[in-house]
């Protein structure tokens, strides 16, 4: 996490100019609690300001855990998601397919798209709109 923006640095792959390359973003429009339906399994997972994740305990399959941190950021109309404790140490890319102001899709690596649904909106002072 850089301490100076706040972001987690970004994704090579998504750098560049123009219309379709923007600079890493922590949009306050995702800031907050989301569910999602992923494998049949339903997740609960945090956004935070600043670039945090949270997958909640009773959400996944982690016993002896009370959650599961990792980072997220928006860059290029994808979302950016990194997990420190993952095996590999490369970012999930997944390309922003839809989105309201209560939900968003997200096309996944396998092909699958995944709807996100919004449970409580968190406020935040720190993120772009």
């Amino acid at each position: 996490m850089d301490p100076r923006t706040g972001l987690i640095p970004s994704v090579p792959k998504q750098e560049g100019s123009g219309p379709t390359h923007t600079p890493p973003q922590i949009p306050y429009r995702f800031v907050g609690v989301w569910s999602t339906v992923q494998r049949g399994k339903m997740f609960r997972i945090t956004l935070m300001d600043d670039g945090r994740l949270r997958m909640h305990r009773n959400f996944i399959d982690a016993p002896g855990r009370r959650h599961y941190e990792a980072f997220w950021m928006v860059q290029s109309g994808h979302f950016v998601w990194r997990y420190p404790e993952s095996a590999h140490e490369r970012p999930e890319i997944n390309r922003i397919v839809s989105e309201t102001g209560t939900w968003f899709d997200l096309f996944e690596r396998d092909g699958r798209v995944s709807r996100f649904d919004l449970l409580d909106r968190k406020a935040s002072s720190r993120c772009a709109p």
